[in-house]
């Protein structure tokens, strides 16, 4: 049983879902983005924010996928969430943490966007160097560090994976918004679109996405 903490709109769900049709995979994010329609059997999704705990019993889980927390956790809530984690998965059984990092190569604009929101995150507790501690995270949680993976995409080659990332960055600017308009001082939705405009583009054209991947395993009792 895999269980997917903050799945989104659970793309990677249903396509796991669809590729190991004998698992069974639940997804769950405290936004509503879940497909209410089409979506293979072996796939759930609930509406919970593992800030409030969730809602298995211990020992439950075979895999446990939590990514893209950066903007999300502050230090404390990191340390909050994977005790939760520790609980539900089996002993023996895996974590794996994804996230992006915070300020990558590229113009000024790229450059610039990435310090102001690096010193909002500093001032309200954030981490925004997470994406290199997750092996140490992994470790001091009391898991045993398996892998850890870094990795870059130019966005630039326009393919299907910068394509992807592109939209992940969309996303990741949205679920911003309000700390963005607060940064830059926006007073309207149209000055908040039109900045976003320009920093998708700079993005595009002069940056790269750097992505960090870390696998842990909760050990056996006797380990």
């Amino acid at each position: 049983m895999v269980l997917d903490v903050g799945c989104g709109s659970g793309s990677w769900l249903m396509d796991m879902a669809t590729e190991f049709p004998s698992a069974q995979f639940i997804g769950i994010d405290q936004a509503s983005l879940f497909p209410t329609d089409i979506r293979p059997p072996n796939v759930e999704f609930k509406k919970v924010n593992i800030l409030n705990g969730l809602p298995y019993e211990d020992n439950t889980f075979d895999v446990v996928q939590m990514r893209l927390f950066l903007f999300a956790f502050n230090k404390y809530q990191w340390v909050q969430s994977m005790k939760e984690i520790y609980r539900v998965l089996k002993p023996g059984g895996f974590i794996q943490l994804l996230e992006v990092q915070m300020i990558d190569p590229g113009d000024e604009i790229v450059q610039s966007f990435g310090n102001k929101v690096k010193e909002i995150m500093e001032s309200n507790d954030c981490d925004p160097e997470i994406c290199s501690k997750l092996p140490s995270l992994i470790e001091s949680s009391g898991f045993v560090p398996m892998e850890d993976v870094r990795e870059s995409v130019n966005l630039a080659t326009n393919d299907s994976l910068a394509n992807e990332f592109m939209y992940i960055i969309d996303i990741s600017v949205n679920s911003s918004r309000s700390l963005i308009m607060a940064i830059y001082n926006l007073q309207s939705e149209e000055e908040y679109q039109n900045l976003k405009a320009i920093y998708l583009e700079s993005r595009r054209t002069t940056s790269e996405s750097t992505w960090y991947c870390a696998v842990g395993q909760k050990p056996h009792p006797h380990s």
